[in-house]
């Protein structure tokens, strides 16, 4: 395991900024530069940003905006955390290579995301928009009023359980189904890495979205069939802001348990093509 802290370049470059008489500059020398690699390869190749882009990103900084994640990071140490929970994750399900990850601030990056980079697999974690998911979902916010870590083992084993799907079976077949499998899967092995937290945690849901689920499932499990390729999963609901995937896969997911008995993380992934073909019929 090998844990990148590439977010203290950037707080770096925050503590000089009004002290550089050109902002650009002084970004591209604390923390672009130092990173030019991955943040390449997150912002022009993965979000498809310009340079142009990046310096509006840049130029629109207000340090305000940054305070709190900062004193948070005072207090909760990210990358002794981020190291117990993926070496929890590890006692669950072995991967079998160096697990290589990212924390860094990025501009619209996703949350926590696997990144195929310098020809391996890696997990990034935008440590802002971390925060920030775990309580807009958890909590059903779209202001985020105070700001905590507490949900941050949740996100990593999700993603930790991605990541080894991804070196073990490689990319999802592009499917809806595909897709759902893999997301209910992740969601059954961040209870067991973490069982203590409240059901709509896990599937990144406030309750009301949660309940929404409950009350609509077959609805939204067949319209996600339905939709092909091109139905999004991600968001669903009256408002647009019903995340489903991680929901109506686990809901999959459960079904196969149930009707299977086997538990074992490994085996389910290794199960994938199985639980694909009794989907359909197990769901009632």
């Amino acid at each position: 395991m090998k844990i990148h802290c590439l977010y203290r370049d950037f707080f770096l470059f925050l503590k000089m900024m009004n002290l550089d008489k050109e902002r650009w500059r002084s970004f591209k020398r604390l923390y672009y530069e130092k990173n030019r690699y991955f943040l390449s390869r997150v912002w022009i190749e993965y979000q498809d940003f310009s340079v142009k882009d990046i310096r509006n990103f840049v130029l629109s900084i207000k340090k305000k905006n940054y305070e709190n994640i900062e004193n948070l990071l005072k207090v909760y140490d990210i990358e002794e955390n981020t190291k117990e929970i993926i070496l929890r994750c590890k006692n669950l399900l072995h991967y079998p290579d160096i697990c290589n990850i990212y924390l860094f601030i990025g501009f619209e990056s996703p949350a926590t995301f696997i990144l195929r980079y310098r020809k391996t697999p890696v997990i990034c974690v935008a440590l802002e928009r971390a925060l920030e998911r775990a309580l807009e979902r958890a909590l059903g916010r779209g202001i985020v009023q105070f700001a905590s870590f507490r949900l941050f083992p949740v996100l990593l084993s999700h993603r930790f359980c991605h990541y080894t799907q991804r070196i073990r079976k490689g990319e999802s077949d592009g499917t809806v189904l595909g897709s759902l499998i893999r997301e209910g899967l992740a969601v059954y092995f961040a209870r067991q890495a973490y069982p203590d937290y409240d059901d709509p945690v896990y599937s990144f849901l406030s309750k009301d979205a949660y309940s929404y689920l409950e009350e609509h499932f077959e609805e939204v499990y067949e319209k996600a069939l339905r939709g092909g390729n091109d139905f999004d999963v991600f968001s669903f609901g009256a408002d647009n802001s019903c995340h489903a995937a991680s929901y109506i896969g686990y809901r999959i997911l459960s079904d196969y348990i149930r009707n299977t008995g086997e538990e074992r993380v490994e085996k389910l992934i290794e199960s994938e093509n199985l639980i694909r073909e009794t989907a359909g019929v197990l769901l009632h």
